[in-house]
């Protein structure tokens, strides 16, 4: 029976969304960072010509409800975006409380243009260089990692000032339900040899150990600064 009810309960939410135009609902539903352009269609499936999350930029961007995360407490769409250089694809919901549930989630940008989606901790306004990203889970609190599982490739990543090359790196994400999200990392080309792993707890708290060696090509002014991103191994 309370199978039953909340079946009826998630069809009559349903239903009423069903009815609003799209904009109406937006308003009163969406995360106050998301903002549309001309959102046409309805509620179960449409489109914005363009759209913008937290500074994030997007452009033309669909979306289909999944009706049965309302079951599970969730709003939830299934979006494909064109970014300004790359797209997003996912299912993307959120929770009466405000927290952000991602899952497939598949997307190509430069590290500049998501520097603002990313918590400041992570200072992404300093790099250059591309992210390709695959996560099977993702769990965001005010923009914070609470469970991410997954891999982030960091392609031809370089310090902006001053310009510098870092090479590129591959990351492996796991963590969540109360533990820590852990992201494993190591180089797959350039002129740095690193390995590590970096901490990110729930309190906004972080924690990076790791070791790198100058490869025999490395700049001068990468042998001088790499003891201040890892001891010297």
């Amino acid at each position: 029976m309370k199978r039953l009810a909340l079946l009826g309960i998630g069809c009559y939410l349903l239903a009423l969304l069903i009815t609003f135009p799209p904009g109406v609902v937006l308003r009163w539903i969406a995360p106050k960072e998301l903002a549309m352009q001309d959102p046409a269609g309805s509620v179960w499936h449409g489109e914005a010509q363009a759209a913008s999350y937290a500074g994030y930029y997007l452009g033309k961007t669909n979306w289909r409800l999944q009706p049965f995360a309302l079951l599970r407490g969730q709003l939830a769409y299934q979006v494909e975006a064109q970014g300004p250089d790359g797209f997003v694809k996912g299912v993307f919901g959120v929770t009466p409380s405000g927290k952000v549930h991602v899952s497939k989630l598949s997307a190509i940008a430069s590290i500049q243009t998501l520097a603002p989606v990313l918590p400041p901790e992570l200072s992404a306004g300093l790099f250059q260089g591309r992210a390709q990203i695959k996560l099977d889970e993702l769990q965001l609190a005010d923009g914070w990692p609470l469970a991410a599982r997954g891999k982030v490739d960091l392609v031809d990543l370089g310090l902006v000032l001053p310009p510098e090359a870092l090479g590129s790196y591959e990351v492996e994400l796991d963590g969540g339900d109360g533990a820590p999200v852990q992201g494993n990392f190591h180089d797959t080309a350039g002129s740095v040899e690193i390995k590590g792993t970096i901490t990110l707890n729930a309190d906004r708290s972080s924690q990076l150990k790791c070791t790198a060696r100058a490869r025999p090509d490395a700049s001068d002014v990468i042998k001088k600064n790499l003891n201040q991103v890892c001891p010297a191994s």
